[in-house]
């Protein structure tokens, strides 16, 4: 009896652990940038507005870790690709994770980028900077495109 209540145990840890999983962005490929890429290259139209009370609830991940930063971000205008704001979480000496809330639903739809510098975005472009690395923020993923080598 005890060693299936241990099992089941285990298995939702696991499932619990892997659905974390599934929010962060893949980890740095290593591929070089041909070009580096532009805001330009990668244009949405921006519908303005401000972000409404957030649901916490849809990323226990996030609000376990930035609950304050997300809370406190009722209100903010939307900063990035058209409809979205980023939330910063100072997580460390050189270290801040990054959330992205919808404007339309107030939900965090994206939770995990870490980087050592603040990340750089615009409101009407879905490119984002983090550190050396570039990423398209597309489908509510941050898909990686590739790094800049220059120290």
């Amino acid at each position: 009896m005890k060693k299936g209540i241990v099992a089941i145990i285990a298995i939702i840890g696991l499932v619990y652990l892997l659905s974390l999983r599934a929010t962060w962005p893949k980890p740095s490929m290593g591929e070089t940038c041909k070009s580096l890429p532009r805001f330009e290259d990668y244009l949405v139209e921006s519908r303005g507005g401000v972000i409404g009370v957030i649901d916490l609830d849809n990323n226990k991940m996030a609000k376990e870790e930035m609950e304050a930063e997300l809370l406190s971000a009722t209100g903010s205008a939307v900063n990035f690709a058209g409809k979205y704001t980023i939330v910063n979480h100072e997580c460390g000496l050189g270290c801040q994770k990054h959330a992205v809330i919808d404007q339309v639903t107030s939900k965090i739809i994206f939770y995990g980028l870490q980087t050592d510098k603040l990340l750089k975005s615009r409101v009407n472009s879905s490119l984002v900077i983090a550190d050396k690395r570039y990423y398209e923020f597309k489908d509510n993923q941050m898909n990686y495109l590739c790094e800049d080598d220059k120290k």
